[in-house]
């Protein structure tokens, strides 16, 4: 039986697999030029909405000011998450090999 037949019935060691899965397949789109570009464009538009906010704050609607306010959470939200999966992948993996150590596969 290999590593990772043993390890398929290890709820523990599948949850962080899977967690690896994931920030790793973030990782990839960041680490590609397209990713790179999304990210600089996301900041650009978060620039040029605290711009408006921050120019026009006077003469907004409610509902603009919020609106433009979850604009601004979201775009910030989507670039963090892409440039904190490098790390969170690095992490990840770190977790599954101390535990797979630390049970003996």
């Amino acid at each position: 039986m290999n590593r990772l037949e043993k390890i398929k019935g290890d709820e523990n060691a599948m949850l962080i697999a899977d967690e690896l899965d994931r920030v790793s397949a973030i990782s990839a789109i960041y680490d590609m030029d397209g990713g790179k570009i999304l990210v600089k464009s996301l900041m650009t538009d978060v620039s040029s909405s605290i711009d408006k906010l921050c120019s026009s704050y006077q003469t907004l609607t409610m509902q603009e000011f919020i609106g433009l306010s979850a604009n601004i959470k979201t775009k910030l939200d989507l670039a963090k998450t892409l440039k904190k999966s490098v790390d969170a992948t690095k992490q990840a993996r770190e977790d599954l090999e101390k535990y797979l150590l630390e049970n003996n596969y």
